[in-house]
């Protein structure tokens, strides 16, 4: 398997309007994409230098920081991963902009395999 760049970070929030905010009020931030589910706000992004910070609702992500690595085929590190001993927490899955798949390092850390459909990275 090949790391291509870190594509983000991802923070859980409990309250989604409050971290767009505090984003926007203390670093000047935009987001470059909001998701919503049911008039909720789940998911957004920002692009800093070429990287991107996720703040994501509980259930939508891990409790904990986590990082997402860019790869150019996220079933096959899977796999890669695996047979190395791995600890997989979610399989590859399919959403409106990416394939992603969370793994856990020896401390229980996620690690996000992550490719863009567009096929960008970092």
């Amino acid at each position: 398997m090949e790391v291509k760049a870190l594509d983000f970070f991802a923070y859980k929030t409990e309250d989604m309007q409050r971290s767009l905010e505090f984003y926007r009020d203390m670093f000047g931030l935009e987001p470059e994409f909001v998701m919503e589910h049911e008039g909720r706000q789940m998911w957004a992004e920002f692009e800093v230098g070429g990287s991107t910070v996720a703040l994501h609702a509980p259930g939508y992500g891990p409790d904990e920081p986590a990082v997402a690595i860019a790869v150019e085929d996220v079933a096959a590190a899977v796999e890669e991963m695996k047979a190395k001993g791995a600890q997989v927490v979610m399989e590859p899955m399919e959403s409106p902009v990416c394939w992603v798949a969370t793994v856990l390092d020896p401390d229980g850390n996620a690690i996000f395999l992550h490719r863009r459909h567009d096929g960008t990275c970092g």
